[in-house]
C-alpha cells in the first residue's frame, strides 16, 4: 500500500511539473481541477522597439462616450517582488511610477470589456537581455470548459473565466507580463512622451491586449519538424483566434485538407504576407473589410501571426496591436478594430453611442427614423427613448435605426437615447436628443427684417 501511495504522489508531482512548463515545447498538459480539460501553458508574444522618434503619433485614451460609465471589469495586478522569477527572467524592484502607469493602463481596459471575474496578472520588471524587446505577455489557455462557445478550442484564461462566469483556475495567474528595464521609459499618463523615451502605458496596454486572447496558436520552423513547416502549437486543437484567420482567397488557415499540421503548405501561409482576420465585428470596425494581420515572409517568433499588419495599421488609430512602437509616440486607445476582434473572440462589450442623426427636431413634427451611431451593437440591440423601447433595425455593429413616434416629440425639451443589448443586459451611455426649433429656422426671419 505504501508503494502505491508513493507512485500516486510521484504521478501528481509529474503532472504539476508538466502544467508549469512554458513555451511551445509543452503540448497537452494535465490541469487541476480534474473536471476541466487540459490547459496549455503560455507562448510569449512580444512588442519590439523601433529605434526612432515619432512624436506625430499620440493617440489619447478612449473618450467617455466609448467607455462604460463605471469599470465593467477588474484587474488584479501582482507586482512580483525583486528576486522572484517569471519564466527565464529574474524580477527586479518595481518603480512606483511604473506601477501607477501599469494600473492606469489596466483601468482603460477595465472600462472597455466586461467580466465578472477579476483578471489576474503577474507583472515582472526585469532585465530581459534584449536591445529590441520592450515587453512580453504569455497567457494560459483552456479548452472545453463549462459554457465554452466552441468545443475542442483553446481560450485564454481571462476570456474563459469571463465566459464561464467564475475563476476556472483560482491558483493560476491569467497572464504573465514582463517589461524590460533596459530602456528609457516614460511613466507619465498624459501620452506626451519625450524624445528618446518609450511610453510605458502604451506597451502595457499592448501586452494586456494579448492577455485578453489577441494571439494565435500557430508556430513555424524546427518545432514543427522542418525549417519551412508551420503547425498548431496545441497538438490537435486550435485557439479561438485561429478560427477567424484566412488567406487572401478566403481559405481558412484551419482547413487541414489544404494546410495540414505540420506541413510546408501551412508554413507558406504563415509567412505569405496574406493573412486576414475575418470576423463580423472586426470587419464592421474596418469599414466592412477583413483585417490584415502580420505575416511577414520571415517568421518572427513572438510577433508573426499575433499582431495587426504593421504597414496597414501603424499610421491609424488602430495601431496599438501592431508589433512595434517608436519612441516619443503613445497609443492609449485599443482602437475600434482591436475591440471588434475581441468582440468576435467572445468578449462582451458595453454598447456606446457616439452620435445621433438627426440630433434635433422641432416639436409637433411627424414620426421619423433616428440613426444611432456607436460601437458594440448587437443584432438584437434595442434603442430606448427615455427608457422605453422603440422599434429598432440593426444595420451593423456600429449603426442602428429606430422608429421615433410623433408623440415622442409633441412638446419641446429633450429626450435621453440609450441602446440596450438584451443578451448581455448592458446599456450604453445616454445621448441627448433635443426637441426644439433649430436656430437655422429663425435665421431667414432675422436677416429679412428691415
Amino acid at each position: 500500500m505504501k508503494g502505491w501511495r508513493k507512485f500516486v504522489i510521484a504521478v501528481l508531482i509529474l503532472v504539476a511539473c508538466l502544467v508549469l512548463i512554458s513555451g511551445p515545447e509543452a503540448k497537452e498538459s494535465a490541469a487541476a481541477p480534474a473536471s476541466l480539460q487540459a490547459i496549455q501553458p503560455p507562448s510569449p508574444v512580444v512588442m519590439t522597439a523601433l529605434p526612432w522618434d515619432d512624436p506625430t503619433i499620440r493617440i489619447p485614451a478612449p473618450p467617455p462616450s466609448r467607455r462604460a460609465r463605471a469599470p465593467s471589469a477588474t484587474f488584479s495586478i501582482n507586482y512580483l517582488a525583486a528576486g522572484s522569477t517569471q519564466g527565464s527572467y529574474t524580477c527586479l524592484a518595481w518603480d512606483p511610477a511604473a506601477q501607477a502607469a501599469f494600473a492606469y493602463a489596466a483601468n482603460i481596459w477595465a472600462s472597455l470589456i466586461n467580466s465578472s471575474v477579476p483578471i489576474k496578472i503577474n507583472a515582472c520588471w526585469a532585465n530581459m537581455g534584449s536591445p529590441t524587446i520592450l515587453g512580453s505577455s504569455g497567457s494560459y489557455a483552456v479548452r472545453d470548459f463549462p459554457s465554452a462557445p466552441r468545443s475542442n478550442t483553446y481560450y485564454s484564461f481571462s476570456l474563459a473565466d469571463a465566459l464561464a462566469g467564475y475563476d476556472l483556475y483560482p491558483t493560476y495567474p491569467d497572464s504573465m507580463i514582463t517589461h524590460n528595464n533596459g530602456f528609457s521609459w516614460y511613466f507619465g499618463t498624459d501620452g506626451i512622451t519625450p524624445a528618446g523615451q518609450y511610453d510605458f502605458v502604451s506597451v502595457v496596454l499592448h501586452e494586456i491586449g494579448h492577455s485578453l486572447n489577441f494571439s494565435g496558436r500557430m508556430t513555424y520552423g524546427s518545432y514543427c519538424g522542418a525549417s519551412n513547416y508551420g503547425c498548431w502549437v496545441s497538438a490537435g486543437y486550435p485557439g479561438i483566434y485561429d478560427w477567424f484567420v484566412e488567406n487572401g482567397a478566403g481559405q481558412a488557415i484551419l482547413n487541414t485538407g489544404l494546410f495540414p499540421t505540420p506541413s510546408a503548405a501551412l508554413g507558406s501561409q504563415l509567412t505569405g504576407n496574406n493573412l486576414y482576420f475575418n470576423g463580423t465585428n472586426a470587419n464592421a470596425a474596418n469599414g466592412g473589410s477583413r483585417v490584415k494581420i502580420y505575416a511577414p515572409s520571415t517568421w518572427i517568433s513572438g510577433s508573426s501571426y499575433s499582431h495587426l499588419d504593421y504597414s496597414t495599421f501603424a499610421g491609424t488609430p488602430n495601431r496599438l496591436m501592431v508589433h512595434a512602437i517608436s519612441s516619443a509616440s503613445s497609443t492609449h486607445d485599443p482602437g475600434p478594430v482591436t475591440m471588434g476582434i475581441l468582440g468576435d473572440l467572445g468578449w462582451t462589450q458595453t454598447p456606446t453611442i457616439t452620435g445621433l442623426i438627426p440630433g434635433v427636431t422641432a416639436p409637433g413634427g411627424s414620426a421619423f427614423t433616428l440613426t444611432v451611431n456607436g460601437t458594440n451593437f448587437a443584432n438584437n440591440s434595442v434603442v430606448r427613448w427615455n427608457g422605453s423601447d422603440r422599434t429598432t433595425t440593426y444595420v451593423s455593429s456600429t449603426r442602428l435605426t429606430a422608429s421615433i413616434l410623433a408623440a415622442d416629440i409633441a412638446t419641446g425639451g429633450s429626450a435621453s437615447v440609450t441602446v440596450y443589448n438584451p443578451t448581455t443586459a448592458l446599456t450604453s451611455n445616454a445621448a441627448t436628443f433635443w426637441i426644439m426649433t433649430p436656430l437655422y429656422n429663425f435665421l431667414p426671419a432675422i436677416f429679412n427684417q428691415n
